[in-house]
């Protein structure tokens, strides 16, 4: 036996020859699965919920109830809350707090700026703005974000509060 090549079974891969197609496929669904995850933050992914359907804080959706003012809470959000919010739905994964380039516009000094949107607007970035483009992120897109949609994830008025208040915190 010494000196000869061992032979591989047929159903394997040969040299130069692509993976077996269950091997690809399922590499493509793990990569496609942690590209998610990331996104965001392995919450549920909500694509515009009925109006006044009940969210998983067991409150109904205000999405489409009216002003943007009414889709958050009192306003008195907890920016430490907010913070940690922000790590464990992932947020940090594409919105820097420190001024750093990343996938999505960076937090420090956002608040209160005036951003030019891709359909040519300005908009002044406050509290209705913000919480517009956490409950519908393709709404309003600022220049230069556009490559990749933030997914939307659904948050009770509370969390949005917040999240606003440690936003705010960073300008």
């Amino acid at each position: 036996m010494a000196g000869r090549r061992r032979r591989w079974p047929t159903a394997t891969r040969r040299r130069g020859s692509s993976p077996p197609v269950p091997v690809a496929v399922a590499v493509v669904l793990a990569g496609a699965v942690l590209l998610l995850g990331a996104c965001a933050g392995g919450t549920d992914v909500v694509v515009d919920p009925p109006a006044g359907a009940v969210t998983g804080t067991g409150e109904p959706d205000a999405s489409s109830a009216g002003p943007a003012a009414a889709r958050h809470g009192d306003g008195d959000g907890d920016a430490d809350s907010g913070r940690r919010l922000a790590v464990e739905r992932n947020c940090v994964s594409c919105h820097s707090a420190d001024g750093s380039a990343g996938v999505g516009p960076t937090w420090r000094g956002l608040y209160g700026s005036t951003e030019r949107l891709v359909d040519g607007r300005a908009v002044e970035v406050d509290d209705d703005y913000l919480a517009r483009s956490i409950r519908e992120p393709g709404a309003e897109v600022v220049v230069g974000f556009d490559v990749v949609e933030m997914p939307a994830i659904e948050l009770g008025p509370a969390e949005i509060d917040d999240l606003l208040a440690y936003i705010r915190s960073l300008s």
